[in-house]
């Protein structure tokens, strides 16, 4: 009753007023307060800063990341945020250069493509031979829209020459593959592999976990749609 009231714009009724008409006093009846909405778990509120991250949405993202770290001081999901709050960091900025120090087969430069998705990885990464060589077929199905596909390493924990070209052949790798010397990865922010970032325009628009590019993301880069990205509706039974 007092919220309709309220709505009416009458001022608020005394306690007498909910008396009977002969006007004897009866005591308000407190109603109780609505019961609060029960916090999110921590793999919603994960999922919060991924969907955010994949829209390439960095304020929401960061945003949702300040939360779940509010929230769940302890959860193993902190290290990957900390990697996602670098990468984040980096959206939109200006590129850093391709400091590569000798190419495999062929040079490349930025200007090669109006957009260029650069990826470092290592020989023996397990998830990098898993993962790079789907890179060839992408370069292949958007090269005519404009992409260009450029691999990058630094040949650590010993990796050879020799490993490297047998990476190069076995993943049928045919876009340019660099060496650099460490110094283009810190520049990069690249914390672990395999990493990607696409460059456009000379400005970094997205970078991360290269497990993590979908053919949505690419398509709205190469073809210069707005960011964020639209999200598809769940599927209904």
């Amino acid at each position: 009753m007092f919220f309709l009231l309220a709505l009416l714009g009458c001022p608020k009724p005394g306690p007498l007023a909910l008396g009977s008409s002969a006007g004897t006093a009866t005591a308000a009846v407190a109603l109780p307060d609505a019961p609060l909405p029960p916090k999110p778990t921590m793999d919603e509120e994960y999922g919060t800063v991924a969907v955010n991250y994949m829209r390439a949405d960095a304020p929401g993202a960061l945003a949702a990341i300040d939360v779940f770290e509010r929230d769940y001081p302890t959860s193993p999901y902190l290290e990957i945020l900390q990697d996602w709050r670098t990468s984040l960091a980096r959206f939109g900025t200006p590129s850093p250069a391709l400091q590569i120090t000798r190419w495999v087969d062929k040079p490349a430069t930025f200007a090669d493509h109006p957009v260029t998705l650069v990826v470092f990885f290592e020989p023996w990464c397990p998830h990098c031979q898993q993962e790079v060589p789907g890179f060839q077929p992408l370069q292949e199905m958007y090269e005519a829209r404009g992409l260009g596909v450029v691999a990058v390493t630094a040949l650590t924990r010993g990796a050879t020459d020799e490993m490297l070209q047998q990476f190069v052949e076995l993943g049928g790798l045919k876009f340019p593959v660099g060496v650099e010397d460490g110094s283009m990865s810190e520049a990069w922010g690249v914390t672990g592999v395999p990493h990607a970032a696409f460059v456009r325009d000379g400005t970094v628009v997205w970078t991360g976990n290269a497990s993590l590019i979908t053919l949505d993301l690419v398509d709205a880069i190469v073809d210069r749609k707005p960011l964020p990205l639209p999200m598809p509706e769940p599927a209904t039974k």
